[in-house]
């Protein structure tokens, strides 16, 4: 009687899971514009919202970076980039109702991140008489850690199409390493902008801004 009752109290959980599942709506793959649009770091960003139970979901990003404009280019070379962020929403409402296929609304979310680049910098430098010069090239390395909080709206168009649109504030922690060594060049404003400028090493304020375009299947 017992495993009777046991087998009957797993049953509810799994079909309370399953409603839950139900009500939250359907998965949203996402493609994010506004990345192959970045002067300094043009971006492939791609990401999948999960709704869980509602009116919460779960979202994963990523990004290769695999370009600049020539200019800059030119500075950083063979430069190498990704970006990984997970995301917890809270939807203000019951997200997935009537016709909508998936979580639709205002939102609040916490964003956590990490981002690394290398690129090698070539540069002329004195040999040991002082009368010559020699080209080297050093690698920069650099690892960066944010959390964000996040307001966004994401609306339902059509049956397939979602636009999701958010803006915030976070912080960065951001670590620079140079092989073999630092050059020791440029100062506070360098002359490569992802390293000098965009994510100079330290503790900083970000701002956060985008527009997703998404497919529910």
């Amino acid at each position: 009687m017992q495993r009777v009752r046991l087998v009957l109290y797993c049953t509810s959980l799994i079909a309370c899971a399953a409603a839950q599942s139900s009500e939250a709506g359907r998965p949203v793959l996402k493609f994010f514009p506004l990345s192959l649009a970045d002067p300094f770091q043009m971006a492939l960003h791609v990401g999948a919202e999960v709704p869980i139970a509602s009116p919460s979901s779960l979202q994963g990003e990523a990004a290769l970076v695999f370009g600049q404009l020539e200019e800059e280019a030119q500075k950083a070379e063979n430069l190498l980039g990704w970006k990984v962020r997970g995301q917890w929403r809270l939807y203000f409402a019951s997200p997935a109702s009537g016709t909508h296929r998936t979580s639709t609304g205002g939102y609040i979310a916490l964003q956590p991140g990490y981002q690394y680049y290398q690129y090698n910098v070539s540069r002329e430098v004195a040999d040991s008489t002082l009368t010559n010069y020699i080209r080297l090239t050093y690698t920069r390395r650099i690892h960066g850690f944010s959390m964000s909080f996040l307001l966004g709206y994401q609306a339902q168009v059509g049956q397939h199409l979602a636009i999701d649109v958010y803006g915030g504030v976070g912080i960065r922690s951001t670590r620079h390493y140079w092989k073999p060594g630092d050059p020791g060049y440029g100062g506070i404003f360098g002359d490569n902008p992802i390293g000098d400028i965009i994510l100079r090493p330290g503790l900083r304020p970000i701002p956060r801004f985008g527009v997703a375009v998404g497919w529910i299947p």
